[in-house]
């Protein structure tokens, strides 16, 4: 334990505004004294005020490493969406620039082993959310967001995947109140890119396909062909493991055509003549209102939420 002055063993400071903080420490971003951080956790529970600083440190690693990794910024890093987990996440991210926590905490490791140090502070993190989870009886929509992000860090797909269908369900109640969940759409649009490579990476391509269309239909036209893009490369990838029960949720036209065109040079009749009732749907009539075809979208989208929550959540 460090020494203090005196030569005495460094004590912890244990009044109640800086219990977290050690006497003098490079962390002193937490003390609420400084800039208020406890007036927050006023607002939510406890729980979720904690969960909500992990995954603004997280954030703080994230870009730290990433910048100790690509000085010259050229690698990216995978976007969390902060603004999602409330004001309390995005304060806490703020508190410290890259190159700040690079000196204080990374500079020292950096010369022997960066990736072991970040994973230790990672394991960490996750390890302390998930005993925050078990500690309390009730756990919020938003925590389950958190944990899925620091699941999906950990490269924990099923967790991840699981933990973010069970967030949606408590958030939107999807089971029992199709227009609520409909509403709430829009958050799970966050996190679709995330969604999809958590089912990609579990062997569930078809699924990811259905997911991606979470996206869609959407005015922006580079995100809309990005979308499409990324659709027609999981099918072409994955030809021959496409889950055929989860057609029934792909509405865009582009999708079913290409996999008519697939299963047609297969001479798969049965997928075929599944493929071409769906795509013959008068619902799918593109001279239908526009109302009409944007409410069975959405009413397939929560549909499909609700056979993932069922295959992944309750099996």
């Amino acid at each position: 334990m460090p020494l203090n002055e005196s030569g005495c063993s460094k004590h912890w400071v244990l009044d109640p505004v800086s219990s977290l903080v050690e006497e003098n420490s490079t962390l002193s971003f937490i003390n609420p004294t400084s800039i208020g951080l406890l007036n927050h956790i006023n607002n939510e529970s406890l729980l979720e005020s904690l969960l909500s600083i992990l995954i603004g440190i997280l954030s703080i690693l994230s870009k730290s490493s990433q910048q100790l990794k690509d000085p010259r910024g050229g690698g990216g890093v995978e976007e969390l969406y902060l603004e999602h987990y409330g004001e309390l996440t995005l304060l806490v991210s703020q508190q410290q620039s890259s190159q700040q926590l690079t000196s204080s905490i990374f500079q020292h490791h950096v010369s022997t082993n960066i990736d072991q140090l970040d994973a230790v502070v990672r394991e960490i993190i996750l390890n302390t959310a998930l005993r925050l989870n078990r500690a309390v009886e009730k756990v919020s929509f938003k925590s389950h967001y958190i944990l899925g992000e620091l699941y999906y860090e950990k490269n924990k797909y099923l967790e991840s995947l699981r933990s973010y269908l069970m967030a949606f369900a408590l958030q939107s109640s999807f089971f029992t109140n199709t227009r609520k969940a409909i509403d709430q759409l829009t958050d799970m649009s966050r996190i679709v890119f995330k969604l999809s490579n958590c089912l990609i990476q579990l062997g569930y391509p078809m699924q990811a396909v259905a997911v991606n269309q979470i996206l869609l239909p959407t005015t922006a036209t580079q995100l809309q062909n990005q979308t499409f893009s990324t659709c027609f490369k999981i099918i072409q990838d994955h030809l021959n493991t496409l889950d055929s029960l989860y057609f029934q949720y792909i509405f865009e036209i582009p999708i079913l055509e290409l996999l008519i065109n697939h299963y047609n040079r297969l001479k798969d009749t049965k997928k075929l003549t599944l493929l071409n009732q769906l795509i013959s749907s008068p619902i799918l009539n593109e001279f239908n209102h526009p109302d009409i075809r944007t409410n069975f979208q959405k009413t397939t989208k929560i549909n499909l939420l609700k056979s993932l929550a069922i295959d992944f959540l309750f099996n």
